[in-house]
């Protein structure tokens, strides 16, 4: 796969790498969490949880401040190749202005999530490109049946395979062909 040359491009997990759960959103369940948890440590990753991805205040996953210090300390520490988040939701937004965003472009972990982490992402992308990973929280990787394993741990480990989508007929407005880079 070919990558723009100023992307900023984090190390690809590898097996048995190390993946640090947040949760910067709404509140998580802990069963589910703990399904999750289990799958990503039956794959061979250490996985460490946040001191605080269990805290409840209202329907967030902690307060504000609690939420913010959780995600700048997996960013800060050398502990972890990855971050994957708990949940999505609605609360990133909220603390987005609070988490270094230098110290992860200076330090670039792989970044896993969806729904709220997607304004995680496009703050990420106005420094320049920065690779991230929309896919299933850990709270869902309990589930087979709720994500396709190979594209997934095709994509953490740097070794995505081509798929297609069919489209069904459609009008056509304007015919030719067209090429973009998909964000």
């Amino acid at each position: 796969m070919r990558y723009p040359s100023n992307m900023v491009i984090p190390r690809f997990l590898q097996p048995g790498g190390r993946v640090t759960v947040l949760a910067p959103s709404g509140r998580v369940d802990s069963r589910r969490l703990a399904e999750g948890v289990r799958y990503l440590r039956g794959r061979g990753h250490e996985t460490t949880l946040a001191p605080n991805v269990l805290r409840r205040h209202g329907y967030l996953a902690g307060d504000d401040e609690t939420r913010a210090a959780d995600f700048n300390e997996a960013v800060t520490s050398g502990d972890s190749d990855a971050i994957f988040l708990a949940r999505g939701g609605y609360g990133l937004t909220r603390i987005l202005d609070r988490i270094d965003l230098e110290a992860l472009r200076h330090r670039p972990r792989l970044l896993l999530g969806y729904s709220d982490a997607t304004a995680l992402f496009m703050a990420l992308q106005r420094k320049g490109p920065y690779l991230t990973h929309y896919g299933p929280t850990v709270s869902e990787m309990g589930d087979p049946d709720a994500f396709d394993e190979k594209s997934l741990w095709g994509a953490l480990y740097g070794e995505p395979s081509a798929f297609r989508i069919p489209f069904r007929a459609a009008d056509v407005l304007r015919p030719g062909r067209g090429a973009a880079r998909v964000i």
